[in-house]
């Protein structure tokens, strides 16, 4: 939003450090202290000092009213910061404190909620071959997307992670036709053929599909062995 007339700039951000956790504890009848039951992270909440110097105050008044129209968005949208670009955060912006307007320089601070507290990569592929050894850039097992390749007269098609032993299992397949798969885990979502036609009716009840990931050292075998394996995820981090 910077321009000749007027400069906004980032002086500080808070929140992308340390986290903090839910923790769920019980405390029984004739038990000193509590019990610990689970923990999970709380939503991140990012706070980022701001600098906006205008040169006069009509342009002033433009740039919060950029501003505000940028912030009203009712979604969850991306965000990267310029000193940790391969990163990517989502949040929804909430709140500002509200600077005095007795200048045309004005510092002031707005806070976004990230209630994913993860932050990730871009996404990442890799060419695959059944079995191989993975490498994958993330602190924690990621949902991948596997795009299959293979044509022939069988009517299932296997995925497993022989580390972890779960697996997908597509059956009632037309590979002659049909000719590509494309398994979207984190999306809940799978598709056949060149025209993207629902799959997930393929699925069979089998399937380990909502703890099938991957992460550094597993191995995925792809039975039958398709002629073409592409496998794209995004790094989680925290």
């Amino acid at each position: 939003l910077s321009d000749i007339n007027c400069d906004i700039i980032t002086l500080n951000v808070t929140g992308r450090a340390a986290l903090e956790y839910n923790i769920n504890t019980v405390t029984p009848d004739g038990i000193d202290g509590e019990l610990f039951q689970s923990a999970t992270l709380k939503a991140r909440t990012l706070q980022i000092e701001m600098l906006i110097s205008a040169k006069d105050n009509a342009t002033l008044r433009k740039k919060y009213e950029q501003l505000n129209k940028m912030f009203s968005k009712r979604e969850i949208v991306s965000i990267r910061f310029s000193d940790e670009i391969d990163r990517v955060y989502y949040g929804i912006y909430t709140a500002s404190d509200n600077p005095k307007e007795d200048s045309n320089e004005q510092i002031f601070n707005i806070d976004i909620l990230c209630t994913d507290p993860f932050k990730y990569s871009d996404v990442q592929t890799i060419s695959y071959s059944s079995s191989a050894i993975l490498s994958i850039l993330s602190d924690f097992p990621v949902k991948p997307y596997i795009e299959v390749e293979y044509s022939g007269v069988g009517t299932t098609l296997d995925i497993i992670n022989t580390k972890t032993k779960k697996g997908i299992k597509l059956v009632d397949l037309n590979p002659s036709v049909e000719k590509i798969y494309k398994i979207d885990v984190l999306e809940n979502r799978i598709t056949k053929s060149n025209l993207d036609t629902n799959a997930l009716t393929n699925l069979n009840i089998t399937s380990d599909w909502e703890e099938f990931d991957i992460k550094t050292g597993d191995q995925v075998s792809f039975i039958p062995t398709p002629s073409k394996i592409t496998i794209k995820y995004r790094g989680v981090f925290l």
